[in-house]
């Protein structure tokens, strides 16, 4: 459950989000001044936290960022404080969207949230077992 999950928003935000998330990204490396560096560190990290807020399955891109960051630390492509700088911002991020979405859950669903995934799985293994 996010912040405009079950909205048609949800979608139509997505796609420019996800073109920002890149454009960061793209900024990240070509910045050549270590003060540029920092600003889209953090620019970063907000565009990827602003991803998992919108749609929760872009937890993909918070786990793809934190991993890419990781990578170019090792092998020095990347300063280490632009890639802490963003870290940090997804992380207090992922606790601020964790508190949204469960204020949003226990307002509009009466604290139960819907489990997608494992009501798929359910799904999956009922018509296994009944097709043998």
């Amino acid at each position: 459950m996010t912040l405009f999950s079950q909205v048609a928003l949800s979608e139509n935000l997505l796609v420019p989000l996800a073109v920002v998330w890149l454009l960061c990204f793209g900024g990240l490396l070509e910045a050549s001044r270590a003060r540029a560096r920092a600003w889209w560190g953090l620019a970063l990290g907000a565009a990827t936290i602003a991803l998992f807020a919108v749609h929760g399955r872009m937890i993909v891109a918070v786990a793809l960022t934190v991993a890419a960051l990781a990578l170019l630390v090792a092998r020095r492509r990347l300063p280490a404080l632009p890639a802490f700088l963003s870290v940090a911002v997804i992380a207090a991020g992922y606790v601020g969207v964790r508190f949204l979405n469960d204020f949003l859950i226990s307002r509009n669903y009466g604290g139960h949230q819907p489990d997608e995934v494992g009501e798929q799985n359910q799904a999956w293994a009922t018509s296994t077992v009944c097709s043998r």
